[in-house]
């Protein structure tokens, strides 16, 4: 059994944002996803993801400049920022992984970290998704 909320705020029958929360699940910790959504579509325009304590643990911030469609950051669970990734119009991934000062370690052409997967890179940044991800779930544990 999974418990869910999902909130949606409207400006004249259209979505500006969104707030699903993951209460109890047997396939994901407790999380909140707040998203902000393109005027007039459910298109996510900026995400945030938190963790039950209330941290941020992924951001996304849709750009749509002629180089960078979009920027996701990764945090870990003591709000330190891990990775910048860029996303380019063109599809291509730049991943920076950084230390706690914030300084360029690596930089990969995958968003996930093979090395250390985090659950929420497998997220969809439209919230409805997660619904089909959750339940997608229930299927494969049956």
């Amino acid at each position: 059994m999974q418990w869910l909320t999902t909130e949606f705020a409207y400006k004249k029958n259209t979505p500006v944002r969104s707030t699903l929360t993951v209460l109890e699940s047997h396939l994901v910790p407790k999380l909140v996803i707040d998203t902000e959504y393109e005027k007039g579509s459910y298109f996510p325009s900026s995400q945030i993801i938190k963790d039950a304590q209330g941290n941020t643990i992924r951001t996304f911030k849709l750009l749509k400049n002629k180089t960078v469609f979009a920027i996701l950051e990764r945090f870990n669970q003591q709000g330190i920022k891990t990775n910048h990734i860029e996303i380019s119009t063109d599809g291509n991934v730049k991943n920076q992984y950084l230390d706690n000062q914030g300084n360029i370690l690596l930089t990969t052409d995958e968003v996930k970290d093979q090395n250390a997967p985090q659950l929420y890179d497998d997220l969809p940044f439209n919230p409805d998704g997660f619904d089909i991800i959750l339940q997608e779930g229930n299927t494969q544990q049956s």
